[in-house]
């Protein structure tokens, strides 16, 4: 993805770094964003990349997530059961496919959420913004 990015303002730089281990001081932001990210990573390295975000984050700031959305209704469960299936079958070909609700792990990870739309244009999408504790 850094080679698709378009040209940045001068003062501006991409970086590639692990989530599990970011480059910059602890509390040096107020927004984190992690958009069809935590959905694709397994539970400890989730849990390790929350934490991370928590450290770079300055006392309440805001981390914004977008993840695959799980299907509420029961026609929903039954359509999308297949794909759920083959996501937790085959995970190296389709886990980018296996809906996740975020809000327990970012709770443990010292966020409280603060906003929650749900958004079915392309992906059934779960956004959820949340707030640093402390």
């Amino acid at each position: 993805m850094l080679h698709q990015a378009r040209p940045l303002p001068a003062d501006w730089q991409l970086l590639e770094a692990s989530g599990e281990r970011l480059p910059f001081p602890d509390a040096s932001f107020d927004v984190v964003t992690a958009s069809y990210l935590l959905h694709v990573l397994d539970p400890d390295t989730r849990r390790r990349v929350i934490d991370e975000v928590a450290r770079v984050l300055k006392p309440g700031g805001r981390l914004a997530t977008i993840t695959i959305a799980p299907p509420l209704s029961t026609p929903a469960r039954v359509l999308t059961a297949p794909v759920r299936w083959a996501a937790k079958r085959y995970p190296s070909r389709f886990v980018g496919l296996l809906p996740l609700d975020p809000q327990a792990d970012l709770e443990r990870g010292g966020f409280r959420e603060t906003g929650r739309r749900r958004d079915f244009r392309g992906y059934p999408a779960l956004c959820l913004l949340a707030t640093r504790s402390g």
